[in-house]
């Protein structure tokens, strides 16, 4: 009969091997955003191969759930609507969460945004755009980080 420390240890190694497998990677560039306003974050991209764009983020909220969006801008390319769910993290929606701790008013964690589009290594990228919390929900921290 397997234990409850079985399952705990059987539930970490697969969260490992998952965190493993999207590859959190070596940080390239992070950004420090404010709840509401513009934000640009340049890097060089390390090869050729897609990167990795992540927020490292807090938020508290009044409600049920908490929400952020915001618009973002990848070098030359148009201008695209992203948002997160507190309740996408980890698995509900599909999204790839890192060191994530929820309370019935609040998460911080690491969250997997978007894979970035393939540039030649060594060429600036930047990555810009906005970000607001839904009513209700409180952006205590909220950094974009890019990762090979």
């Amino acid at each position: 009969m397997r234990t409850p420390i079985y399952w705990t240890t059987v539930t970490f190694l697969m969260a490992l091997g998952c965190s493993g497998l999207m590859g959190y990677g070596e940080e390239i560039a992070s950004a420090d955003v404010q709840s509401g306003e513009r934000f640009k974050l340049d890097y060089t991209p390390t090869t050729d191969a897609p990167h990795q764009l992540w927020i490292d983020t807090k938020l508290s909220w009044t409600g049920s759930e908490g929400h952020i969006k915001g618009k973002l801008k990848v070098g030359k390319g148009e201008l695209m609507d992203v948002d997160f769910d507190h309740d996408e993290a980890p698995m509900g929606g599909g999204r790839v969460t890192l060191n994530t701790v929820e309370t019935t008013r609040g998460m911080s964690g690491t969250v997997w945004v978007m894979e970035l589009p393939a540039s030649a290594a060594g060429e600036s990228v930047t990555v810009q755009g906005k970000w607001t919390g839904d009513k209700g929900t409180t952006i205590e921290k909220l950094r974009f980080v890019v990762t090979d």
